[in-house]
Formats: C-alpha cells, structure tokens, sequence
C-alpha cells in the first residue's frame, strides 16, 4: 500500500506560508536597532533638559546661556573660553552645562552620530549631535528667548537633533535619521521635558511666550520679522533652533 505524499505544489506552498509568517515574527522577536537607538536618543534629549532645569535653580530661572538678566551670556571664559562665542551659540551652552558637571558628555552623542567626545576646551558640532532654541538679542528672537528659563512650557520647543545640512529651507534640511536632503525627522524636547520623535521640520502648532501661537514652524528657517505667526513658507518662517555650531 503507497503511503500518502506531498506533491511538489504542496511542499513549495508550505515553505511561502512559512517565510510569511518568519517575516512578520522576525520584528516582533528582534526590533530593529533604529527603534533602540531612538529610544536611547530621545533619554539623551530628556538628560540634557534635566541638566538644563537643575542649572536654572541657580541662575534666577534661566537656561544656561542666559544670565540672571536675561540675557545671553558674553563671549569670554564663561562661554568656552573663545572670544567668539557668546551664550546664543549651542556649543558654549553645553559647554557650560558640561563645565559644570550637570551633565555628562555622552548625553551630546546621538546613537546615530559619529561625533568626538568632548573632553576640554571649546565645544562645536565635532562634539554634540543637536539644535537648541535660538536666544540671540535680535528682535527677532525676543519671543523664543523668553521661552530659555525652567517654566515647564509645553508647547515650546528648547532642543532637538540638529540640521545637518548647511541650508535650511524644506528642500535641504536633513538629519542624522535619513538620507535624503528634504526629509528631516528626529527628537524634539520641549520644554516640560517631554520628547517625541517628529516626522518633519514642520511642526503644526507651538506656542511661546505670552501664548503667542505660531503655526506651520520650520525648526531650522531664518527669521522673520517680528509678530509672525504663520510661517507657511521658508521665507517666513521664524527662527527656531541655533545654526549647527
């Protein structure tokens, strides 16, 4: 008597049902490294805005960078030592913090990053991966300064993975993240420490001081004038976050 048997239509259906289901299991059992590597990214982002709040419990509510007047901080020893570079600049801001010890130089490190830790003396690009909230004493920038002090602001945005691109309009920005110029996404840090991921430049509404609502934000554009607060194209955008220095 002849055992029953596959035939070879049979057997090839199996293995395709099988390397489906593998398929669908495999993210399930091993998660990509890009979600581990985000994850760690955005405990950075919550790290350094830690650092950022204890800081502040000593200079009259301010962020470093700011002095308890208000404004930023003067280039000299106080801001890396440079002559060049005053508080409004991300690199002297870490540099303070780091100075200081309220926080690590592993914090400045994205997982997606190639930088340098830092050790001594000035501190740039070469050695963090992120963005900060534009401070400068230009009109301009008045309504995002105000938002540098511990005030627990939600809808304001005080640091996030950086441009990588040298411009900053819709069609160039880029991140650590991806690899095509216009696509930029990566945390954000607001300013009661939340952070999430964002899928674009383009955040669809934050507010800052005195409620003002500003709508359509490009994180990285060049400012605008004053009172501006729909910023639906790249040369109306207001200021958002430092220049990658």
């Amino acid at each position: 008597m002849r055992r029953p048997a596959y035939t070879l239509i049979e057997l090839l259906a199996t293995m395709v049902i099988i390397l489906i289901v593998g398929a669908v299991l495999m993210p399930l059992l091993n998660p990509p490294r890009r979600h581990s590597t985000g994850m760690k990214n955005s405990s950075q982002l919550r790290g350094q805005h830690q650092g950022l709040v204890i800081y502040a419990q000593t200079n009259g509510t301010y962020l470093a960078g700011m002095g308890t007047d208000g404004e930023p901080v003067p280039a000299g020893p106080d801001t890396t030592g440079s002559l060049t570079q005053d508080g409004s600049v991300a690199g002297s801001r870490y540099w303070i913090l780091l100075n200081a010890s309220f926080i690590a130089p592993a914090l400045l490190l994205n997982p997606q990053d190639s930088v340098t830790i830092w050790t001594t003396g000035q501190l740039t690009t070469v050695n963090h991966s992120y963005a900060m909230l534009r401070i400068t004493g230009t009109p301009a920038d008045y309504g995002r300064r105000a938002e540098w002090r511990d005030n627990a602001n939600g809808a304001a945005v005080l640091i996030s993975d950086r441009n990588i691109s040298s411009d900053s309009t819709d069609a160039h920005v880029q991140s650590l993240w991806t690899t095509t110029p216009g696509d930029w996404r990566g945390g954000v840090c607001w300013g009661d420490n939340h952070v999430g991921f964002e899928l674009s430049n383009r955040l669809t509404t934050t507010t800052i001081y005195d409620s003002v609502k500003q709508t359509n934000d490009n994180l990285f554009a060049t400012a605008a004038g004053p009172g501006v607060t729909d910023n639906s194209k790249d040369a109306g955008a207001n200021a958002f976050m430092t220049p990658t220095n």
